[in-house]
């Protein structure tokens, strides 16, 4: 199908030189289907015929580099920004990508999956016709192998490739991406798709803890990450993913909390803001943390309070089966402790040399809309400057 979308000239330019020394290559997956949708992508994917090693011959060591030992991939890195590169896959052959597991474990779960193929085949061993489009912005022309995918874009459904039952068993990962699909884009599961997933739901306790941290960082990350959440919930997925989330859902507070990470999500989508993991989990958090402190007759906005107590245990224990990065962590809850500070009667000019100021600032511009409405409470609260611009400002003096 002829059609000419938008790619980045540093994307196209890569695949006309890997088009050039002779192989294959196509823009793949989410950009294309964001394309179709009218939607930003947030990256550009690349597939290839080019193995690895050929992929970084072509484009030197020091630009491409090979990550992963599961599923390897090259990130190639350009001026400003960095594109993933894959070489086509095909299924494993007798078991091979297979390893023994214990009797609890699908039989059919890939622990590796680095048999290169065709981009047919490669087609065929992506998770939902949705995400297995190619897209050659030399030729200006969309490929879709599967024969379905242009259609279930058109239609918003999410479609698995092949059979539902054996694919999920393969990477139970495809669960949460598949119903991530339907909370971004609200899109519906196609009937066999919807039967499999259902059943399947607890098969995300096989998953390494890593892969579920990585998918976890990217809905906090993403601006559908709120409906990603509630969609999550509404199909019964959250009680084996986020089970200490899922415990607090139907409690009040809960209801604050999606109503504050949603309005931080529609402030990103929106560009008013950038997209921040530990930005989102404060979102989440603080009204969980408010709450437990007023049981424990404990004022949360009075600064001589400290709400470190209640922000380990609530924070620990939401986020409990996730190992994220120390910084990440406390940066959530320093965000969380600053928002106090933002409603005294005079600003304290040491606030603003605190770390995550910024982030804590965005929060409490969203709590302002939402509940109080002070006009007068973020003119106290400028965004900080950058180094440079401080010197000519009197609130660094």
């Amino acid at each position: 199908m002829k059609k000419k979308l938008k790619i980045p000239k540093d994307v196209v330019a890569v695949i006309a030189k890997l088009q050039d020394a002779g192989f294959e290559a196509y823009v793949v997956g989410g950009a294309i289907r964001d394309l179709l949708l009218n939607r930003k992508p947030k990256d550009f994917d690349l597939s290839t015929s080019a193995t690895p090693e050929q992929i970084r011959k072509l484009f030197t060591k020091k630009r491409a580099k090979i990550i992963g030992r599961r599923f390897q991939i090259i990130h190639l890195y350009l001026s400003d920004d960095v594109v993933e590169i894959t070489t086509f896959r095909k299924a494993p052959k007798d078991g091979k990508g297979k390893k023994a597991c214990d009797k609890k474990k699908p039989k059919e779960m890939l622990f590796r999956d680095n048999d290169f193929g065709t981009s047919f085949e490669d087609a065929f061993r992506r998770d939902f016709t949705a995400n297995a489009l190619f897209y050659d912005p030399i030729k200006e022309e969309i490929i879709d192998h599967t024969g379905q995918g242009l259609d279930d874009i058109e239609k918003g459904i999410v479609r698995v490739i092949g059979e539902p039952d054996l694919r999920l068993d393969e990477d139970p990962v495809r669960i949460l991406r598949g119903l991530k699909l339907v909370g971004q884009y609200g899109f519906e599961l196609e009937d066999k798709t919807k039967e499999s997933i259902l059943k399947k739901l607890d098969l995300i306790t096989h998953i390494p803890a890593g892969r579920k941290l990585l998918e976890l960082e990217k809905i906090l990350k993403s601006p559908y990450g709120c409906k990603i959440l509630i969609t999550l919930q509404e199909y019964g997925y959250l009680k084996f993913y986020m089970p200490n989330l899922s415990r607090k859902w139907n409690k009040p507070e809960m209801n604050k909390s999606l109503k504050v990470y949603n309005a931080i999500c529609k402030r990103v989508k929106n560009g008013n803001y950038r997209n921040s993991i530990s930005l989102s989990m404060a979102a989440i958090l603080y009204p969980l943390i408010e709450a437990e402190m007023s049981r424990k007759k404990v004022e949360f906005w009075d600064v001589e309070n400290s709400a470190k107590f209640a922000i380990k245990s609530i924070g620990g224990s939401v986020f409990k089966d996730f190992q994220f990065s120390k910084w990440i962590k406390d940066a959530a809850f320093r965000i969380i402790e600053m928002l106090p500070y933002f409603v005294e009667e005079e600003p304290d000019k040491l606030l603003f040399q605190r770390k995550k100021y910024n982030h804590a600032r965005e929060l409490i511009t969203v709590l302002n809309d939402l509940f109080w409405n002070d006009k007068h409470l973020m003119k106290k609260w400028p965004k900080m400057m950058m180094k440079k611009e401080q010197k000519n400002s009197n609130w660094f003096r």
